[in-house]
């Protein structure tokens, strides 16, 4: 199918996330390419809602139904959340909500099963209000019984849903960092308002502001000079908490997109030497995008595997930055994908993976360098615990303290201790990790 609505790009979107295993954010814009500006953001809205709130849609789709949704083809199960999201989240007239999911089924195949559909969604727009208010809160919010085991065994029933809930929500402030390298502020604020876009300052780092829409509405004035980057505000504390340090060398072993490491050669002009490592062609293709716009002086880019060990990187650098792979869990309003991907063995794969890299990039610190550490994720085998084990098996490393370097809101979390599990129901940011360790010898 060739989409030529929102509603079918959105079938085509969901086709590629839940069969093929793809990112919406990666197959957006080949789906909606046909589409006008504002049917590709209704597009965007549909598929993301879905993937958003799928166990609560499937719990009303299951009430109204007269068959198993086992039993249901993946595709019209699909039509059929669709429509549900639009009944019961969007302000799309009913009928033709209805009408447009009765449509899809035709096109796509499914003639003989357009009363089904017509009949469940009629359902739905009937009671599934009523339905959607008595579900439990944990599938209200969207969150699968996998997920919903892990919160509430990392942090407890109650707190676990409160730190579920807050990050599926979709609507998060854009947050952008002003690159003080290449503008002053007034540059910076008068690019912002030459193209019209609401700006306020966060109140949490120097040089954070959050705006007003999303990213594709402030691209203009500035951008491509460098003046801003888009970052979150929890990644933007992992620069943060190596602020006073006076790194020469510096090697990230986990680069793409770059944001960290640009972060960290903006924020200390006097480094001599920078490297950006990742993994493929495509990763590093990102890093390079950002140098263009960003031009540090001294920065080379490499495609390398973390994993695998460089001897020239032998005790050569002062700050590792190692940004690892994770689950990213602490990241559910921007990858909604994760929630139906994350298992108990995925989990332990990803640990594993971690404890490999870590081994290896320990020997490219100097003696007296920091090795920075950080996840998207707020899974204690990925980051206290990883860490705890790391430092156990390798004495040479300590944990260091960086509470000054932190906003109010967050030393007490630090406390001295030398890391930080950043949770969004204390700090506007995504759930992350950050441990700052000093190599003595």
């Amino acid at each position: 199918m060739t989409p030529a609505t929102a509603r079918e790009a959105a079938f085509c979107m969901l086709q590629h996330v839940f069969r093929d295993e793809n990112f919406l954010s990666d197959v957006f814009s080949g789906e909606s390419a046909r589409l006008d500006v504002r049917d590709r953001a209704f597009s965007w809205k549909i598929a993301s809602g879905v993937l958003e709130k799928k166990p609560a849609l499937d719990a009303v789709i299951s009430a109204c139904s007269s068959s198993p949704l086992r039993k249901l083809k993946s595709k019209v199960l699909l039509i059929l959340e669709i429509g549900a999201y639009e009944l019961l989240f969007l302000d799309t007239a009913s009928y033709a909500s209805v009408n447009e999911a009765v449509s899809l089924t035709k096109k796509a195949g499914f003639s003989g099963l357009s009363g089904f559909v017509n009949a469940v969604l009629r359902r739905i727009a009937k009671d599934g209000a009523e339905m959607l208010q008595n579900l439990d809160p944990w599938t209200k919010a969207g969150i699968t019984e996998t997920l919903r085991k892990l919160y509430s065994g990392w942090y407890g029933e109650k707190r676990g849903l409160l730190i579920a809930q807050i990050m599926s929500e979709s609507e998060r402030r854009t947050v952008i960092r002003r690159c003080r390298s290449f503008c002053s502020e007034q540059e910076f604020l008068e690019a912002l308002d030459k193209s019209r876009v609401e700006c306020e300052k966060t109140g949490l780092t120097a040089d954070t502001y959050y705006v007003a829409g999303e990213f594709s509405e402030i691209f203009p004035a500035g951008f491509l000079k460098g003046f801003f980057y888009v970052q979150d505000l929890s990644s933007c504390m992992a620069a943060e908490a190596v602020r006073d340090l006076e790194p020469k060398k510096v090697l990230d072993v986990s680069s793409a997109p770059g944001g960290k490491l640009l972060q960290v050669l903006d924020t200390h002009p006097g480094y001599e030497e920078a490297v950006a490592c990742d993994i493929s062609e495509k990763r590093t293709d990102l890093i390079r995008e950002n140098l263009r716009r960003m031009p540090y002086p001294n920065v080379s880019v490499r495609e390398a595997d973390a994993s695998v060990y460089f001897p020239e990187y032998e005790k050569r650098f002062d700050l590792v930055i190692a940004d690892l792979p994770c689950s990213g869990l602490g990241t559910l309003a921007k990858n909604p994908e994760l929630r139906y991907r994350t298992t108990p063995e995925s989990l332990a794969e990803i640990a594993d993976l971690q404890k490999k890299i870590l081994e290896n990039v320990r020997r490219y610190v100097s003696p007296g360098g920091t090795l920075l550490y950080s996840t998207c994720t707020v899974n204690p085998e990925e980051n206290g615990i990883q860490v705890s084990g790391f430092i156990n098996k390798h004495p040479e490393f300590r944990l260091q303290a960086f509470t000054e370097n932190l906003p109010d809101s967050l030393r007490s979390m630090e406390a001295g201790s030398g890391e930080l599990q950043i949770l969004p129901d204390v700090f506007p940011g995504s759930g992350f990790y950050i441990a700052r360790i000093e190599r003595t010898v």
